[in-house]
């Protein structure tokens, strides 16, 4: 899935879902399930994909990656129920800072804790691409410590200094998968 600007960021845009017909045979699809049938997906897996969604005007592309390590004990519902008390509690806890509201117009300029994106054919911008934004700014990891540091915003990284982020490694070594349901029992660890 991919946000498509064919006059600009300041022109009209579309969401494409399915991949096009059109596209040559090198580029990779898979068929995801979805509720009412299927959806094919472009897999940008190299340079050769990245520029071709690029010459069509596509920013923002999605993906289907967890960022959480899961270790497969727990069904989706399970995982989607745990991830929407995470985001309510801290929510809760930070007022302030956080909020869980799925519609932008109740949201209060908050960062917004995305649970939405833990359904069934779901997907998420993948790190480091470009937004349709004044600036191109990037989607980029952050490390623990980056949201409280002065300067940290949303469109701090672009693609002239997006490179020195990347070399921290933001999100480190691969953790080991987890089950959520000990941390389940003590919400209280996260305020």
């Amino acid at each position: 899935m991919r946000e498509r600007h064919p006059d600009g960021i300041d022109g009209p845009r579309f969401t494409q879902r399915d991949m096009p017909e059109h596209h040559p045979d090198r580029v990779r699809r898979v068929e995801v399930a979805q509720e009412g049938g299927t959806v094919v997906h472009t897999v940008a897996e190299d340079t050769a994909t990245l520029v071709l969604l690029a010459g069509r005007a596509a920013v923002a592309p999605h993906r289907w990656h967890l960022v959480v390590a899961l270790d497969g004990r727990c069904d989706h519902d399970e995982v989607r129920g745990f991830a929407r008390e995470v985001a309510g509690t801290l929510a809760e806890a930070h007022p302030e800072e956080l909020t869980a509201a799925a519609r932008k117009d109740a949201r209060g300029g908050w960062l917004h804790l995305d649970v939405q994106r833990s359904g069934s054919a779901q997907t998420a911008v993948a790190p480091y691409s470009v937004r349709a934004r004044p600036g191109a700014p990037l989607a980029t990891p952050l490390t623990c410590a980056q949201p409280d540091k002065p300067g940290t915003h949303a469109r701090r990284w672009t693609v002239h200094n997006v490179p020195e982020q990347a070399r921290a490694r933001p999100w480190g070594p691969a953790p080991r998968g987890r089950s959520p349901a000990p941390a389940r029992r003590k919400p209280e660890a996260l305020r």
